[in-house]
Order: C-alpha cells, then sequence, then structure tokens
C-alpha cells in the first residue's frame, strides 16, 4: 500500500513540473523582441472572451490602442493567446494597460504569448526608453486628428508665424492700435501651433490697407472665443507630449 501511495504522489509531481515546463522560452531583449514581432504597440483590456475564431480556442483579447510603435495603426486590435500559462498564454486583465508585442501568421492574425515581450506597461519602462517615441498615437482610442498639432520641421511654420509678426508690427505702426488678442495668436502659431483657422482670416484683413480700425477691433472680438479654445487645446497637445517623452 506504501509503495501505491509513494507511486501516486511520484506521479503528481511528475504532472506538475511536466506543466510548469510545458511553456519555455529563450528571454528576448527589447530590440530582438522589436524585430521579432509584426506589431508593437500598448493598449487598455476593454474585453476578453473565449476564441471561436480557431479551433485551438484559448481568448480573443480587445485592446483600446494608445500607443503604436510598429505594424499599421488601428485604434482598436484583437489579440489571441492560450488560455492558460503552461500553454505559454498570457494573462490579460480587463482595464489594465499593457505593452504589447504580437505575432500574426494565416492561423491567428494577432497573436500574443508568454514568449513575447508583452508585460503590463508598469514594468515596461525599460522597453518604453528603447522604443522611443510612438510612430502613432490614439487618445482615448478616438486618434489625434483636429488637435492643435507642432509645425512639422522644415515645413516652413516658423518663417510664416515671423512673416506674421512682421506684417502685424507693420500694421500696428500704420494704425497705433495695440492688439494684444492678435499678436498673442500669432504668438503661439509661432511657437508651434499651426491650426488657428482664425489666424488666415485675420492676417488678411491686417495686411489689407482698406481695413478700418473698428473692423479689427471687430475681427479681435469675433475670434476672442477662438483663441481660448485654440490656447486649451496647444496646452493639452504640450501635455500630452511632454508625457509621450517621459515614457
Amino acid at each position: 500500500m506504501r509503495w501505491l501511495v509513494v507511486a501516486f504522489l511520484g506521479l503528481a509531481s511528475l504532472l506538475q513540473s511536466s506543466d510548469a515546463r510545458a511553456c519555455s522560452c529563450m528571454k528576448l531583449s527589447p530590440s530582438e523582441g522589436l524585430s521579432s514581432s509584426h506589431a508593437v504597440f500598448s493598449g487598455e483590456v476593454t474585453d476578453i472572451k473565449p476564441n471561436e475564431a480557431t479551433r485551438f480556442g484559448g481568448l480573443e483579447v480587445t485592446l483600446r490602442v494608445k500607443r503604436f510603435w510598429k505594424g499599421e495603426p488601428k485604434a482598436e486590435i484583437k489579440v489571441h493567446t492560450a488560455g492558460s500559462s503552461a500553454a505559454c498564454g498570457y494573462t490579460f486583465v480587463k482595464g489594465e494597460t499593457y505593452l504589447v508585442y504580437a505575432l500574426h501568421d494565416h492561423a491567428d492574425p494577432m497573436r500574443v504569448s508568454l514568449c513575447s515581450r508583452t508585460k503590463h506597461i508598469d514594468d515596461a519602462k525599460e522597453d518604453l526608453r528603447f522604443l522611443g517615441k510612438p510612430s502613432h498615437r490614439f487618445d482615448d482610442g478616438r486618434g489625434n486628428k483636429g488637435k492643435c498639432a507642432a509645425a512639422p520641421a522644415g515645413t516652413g511654420g516658423s518663417g510664416f508665424g515671423l512673416l506674421a509678426l512682421l506684417l502685424m508690427g507693420a500694421t500696428l505702426a500704420r494704425r497705433r492700435l495695440p492688439h494684444v488678442l492678435a499678436g498673442a495668436m500669432l504668438t503661439v502659431s509661432l511657437f508651434g501651433c499651426s491650426t488657428a483657422p482664425a489666424r488666415p482670416a485675420l492676417m488678411a484683413n491686417m495686411a489689407n490697407d482698406d481695413v478700418t480700425v473698428a473692423q479689427l477691433r471687430a475681427i479681435d472680438y469675433a475670434y476672442a472665443d477662438r483663441f481660448g479654445q485654440l490656447v486649451a487645446a496647444c496646452v493639452a497637445d504640450i501635455v500630452a507630449q511632454s508625457d509621450d517623452a517621459q515614457l
């Protein structure tokens, strides 16, 4: 009877160790993780459900993407992973944010495993330093379109701002009117914001010799609210870019 108990305990121990060794991976560096993945992004898990797309089962995890470093940028991505860590499945938690290294093949469009460098965003500082600035950024899954965007280097945005200030100075010298609001708008433009719809109309009126002081004041008042919105958008954009730089 004793030998039967010993045999049973030995078999249980063997099964347990085999299960623990079922997923064995070579540790990858950030460089190797990037080069061996088809997509690298960070995102928040919004849904986890059984994977019914393939006969291998497992889980389908939906993520709302925040940053993209490699692959085709999408605001939402579904990835597949095995149902247990013994089968190299990665354990995601709904509501948490992860840095994801994903592979794709014909059987599984996007697949994540323990053998990738996928990890919780709080544990990804080394990877984030290596990856640097993302190629694409999403804000709350809506993308970054329509925000106050910084003028790309080499596009002449700063030169345009300087020209605007010169035109404004010439106009003010002629009119002797301190257009504080107009100057503030153009100053914001000079320091990087290039999406103020009011600016072209304002400049066109200021450059027109036939414009009266009353018309210039009317322009200032008409665009006062827009200027406040512009500054708020610029501040939000600068804060977001600072967060990216820290990551």
